[in-house]
């Protein structure tokens, strides 16, 4: 996936897309920024959104503000790390779907996902079986 930093629309825009719903952690972003699974739940920051479908899948992404529960699997609510100021997360630090979006004027962001893949859902669960990370054991 490519990356978009175009912090200039984003900040016209106010974080639409975060106040919407975080953006997912994919595996290589829990390894690198958490150290593990484990590590990333623990850290109190993450919950557990799922795909709801014939085969379900789970994934990892910021909690929102709605709700502390480490399983999640809202379509909506703002992101915990949207400050006043634009994301509080290092650039290192945030999760692969939310540098993937491509930010627009209008507020009308989006991401090129991988064909077949329509939503960040289908594609983040996706990668987590796609690793053998079962995320439904917690």
């Amino acid at each position: 996936m490519e990356f978009h930093y175009d912090y200039k629309i984003c900040k016209k825009c106010g974080g639409k897309c975060c106040k919407s719903l975080p953006g997912a952690y994919f595996p290589d972003d829990i390894k690198k920024i958490f150290g593990s699974v484990e590590e990333a739940i623990t850290s109190g920051s993450v919950a557990i959104d799922w795909l709801e479908a014939d085969e379900p899948g789970y994934y990892l992404r910021p909690k929102t503000i709605l709700t502390d529960s480490l399983y999640d699997g809202s379509w909506g609510g703002a992101c915990i790390h949207l400050k006043e100021n634009g994301c509080e997360l290092s650039e290192e630090k945030r999760p692969s779907s939310c540098k993937a979006i491509k930010p627009s004027i209008g507020g009308k962001c989006s991401v090129d996902f991988p064909k077949p893949f329509k939503t960040e859902k289908e594609y983040a669960s996706h990668l987590y079986k796609e690793m053998g990370i079962d995320l439904n054991i917690y």
